[in-house]
């Protein structure tokens, strides 16, 4: 109760505070936060787009769609006509309050990555080959500064590949090199989660054997006291 009533008091002090400012100043912040709301919602909409559905279908429709398909033209023209503002933001640099969370910051290495090849699909257009290149530059930027955090452990497996696929964009000794030692780290992590997996299963099964063997005793003994009851059921 007294936490409660002091986290009351806090949120009036707050809001006395805010009350106290200049009309344009609140209708500023109102504006920002009105910002950040969309923002938060256009990031989570960018990993649905790019990591809902089902694997495969993801990997052959949408990841690695065949050149000149029609799942490919689909992916171009849903990215030109609604998240096209969105990369032109991240090329001016007007979304880095997404890398405050592991989530929006692999969306926004999504649109200068990946978005962006969707985007500058053209290549004959020396600009779009120019800006492509500037967004993978960026893009690598981005994608060492998340591993340096170590925040790929909040990455399913499909995520974790894509943020490495910058360093694959820009392919060096160095960058490659570093793409194998994530890999060979998926993999161990994978492998001890599976280890895990199995021993769980390999003991839930001894436990439902030995349940079912006293249930098969339980069960003889009752026939055993009660003969009058087995030839009920034999009836």
């Amino acid at each position: 109760f007294i936490a409660g009533t002091a986290v009351g008091a806090a949120a009036a002090v707050a809001a006395v505070h805010f009350l106290r400012r200049p009309a344009a100043a609140r209708t500023s912040a109102v504006s920002r936060q009105q910002v950040a709301m969309v923002e938060v919602h256009v990031a989570t909409e960018v990993l649905d787009v790019w990591f809902s559905g089902d694997l495969k279908t993801n990997y052959n429709r949408k990841w690695f769609a065949p050149p000149h398909s029609l799942q490919r033209t689909e992916i171009d023209r849903l990215v030109d006509t609604k998240y096209k503002q969105w990369v032109l933001k991240a090329q001016r640099n007007e979304l880095d309050a997404w890398k405050q969370s592991p989530r929006s910051f692999l969306a926004l290495v999504l649109l200068l990555d990946q978005f962006s090849r969707h985007l500058y699909r053209d290549r004959a257009d020396e600009k779009n080959v120019v800006q492509l290149k500037s967004n993978d530059r960026t893009a690598l930027s981005l994608a060492k500064e998340f591993l340096a955090l170590g925040w790929q452990r909040h990455l399913s497996v499909p995520e974790y590949i894509f943020m490495l696929m910058p360093l694959r964009h820009s392919p060096s000794a160095e960058n490659l090199r570093a793409v194998l030692d994530h890999v060979n780290t998926m993999e161990q992590h994978q492998q001890q989660e599976t280890n895990l997996m199995n021993k769980f299963r390999s003991v839930t099964m001894s436990k439902m054997e030995h349940h079912e063997q006293a249930d098969q005793q339980n069960d003889g003994e009752i026939l055993e006291r009660f003969p009058d009851y087995a030839a009920d059921l034999s009836q």
